[in-house]
């Protein structure tokens, strides 16, 4: 039997994804600490041009306020805070420095 994986899509295609390890951020459901993302798991990752496998290798639960400026410009391919806080509004509307959001980590697999 085939397992069918977990999808992980992005609206663009980030310069993070080019790399071995890379990062993203997602929106944590309010109040509610489960999640789909499962360390160890391999994921399909989907973007408008490409696909690929990636192993979760790590998920923080984190507010944005207490994620670095640098973290937040790489995750978002912008030049600011602002800029990239701009960018994770078009995905979540209501997102500011108080929203919980994942920090989750992958890893590319090598088939």
């Amino acid at each position: 039997m085939v397992e069918k994986l977990k999808v992980v899509r992005f609206n663009w295609d980030y310069t993070k994804l080019d790399r071995q390890k890379f990062a993203t951020l997602r929106r944590a459901k309010s109040g509610n600490k489960k999640h789909k993302y499962v360390e160890g798991d391999i994921y399909k990752i989907l973007t408008p041009n490409k696909i690929f496998k990636a192993r979760c290798i790590g998920v923080h639960v984190e507010k944005i306020c207490n994620i670095s400026d640098e973290f937040l410009k790489e995750d978002t391919d912008s030049r600011t805070r602002e800029e990239a806080l701009d960018i994770l509004s078009i995905a979540y509307p209501d997102i500011d420095e108080d929203t919980v959001v994942l920090a989750v980590f992958f890893e590319k697999v090598i088939e």
